[in-house]
């Protein structure tokens, strides 16, 4: 069996991605509560559901973390 062999090279943007990941993570997990109180389950998402799709993009604006890359504040502002 051969061994695995640790990447050449670091990443340089897999901070960036873990950012990201824990952003989505965050905002999907406040927005639990708002689904359910319109009626909604984000196992039932669709991509022409408009009304989760809004209140995912409602807890994006409003989030704030500590992230690998810098300290997020209101992560989409103008979106």
């Amino acid at each position: 069996m051969s061994e695995v062999q640790p990447p050449k090279k670091a990443n340089n943007l897999a901070p960036f991605a873990y950012d990201a990941v824990l952003a989505l993570a965050l905002a999907l997990n406040r927005s639990r509560d708002l689904l359910i109180n319109n009626g909604e389950k984000l196992v039932a998402f669709h991509y022409n559901d408009s009304t989760t799709s809004s209140i995912l993009r409602k807890t994006m604006k409003e989030l704030t973390f500590q992230g690998m890359t810098v300290s997020l504040t209101h992560v989409m502002r103008n979106a």
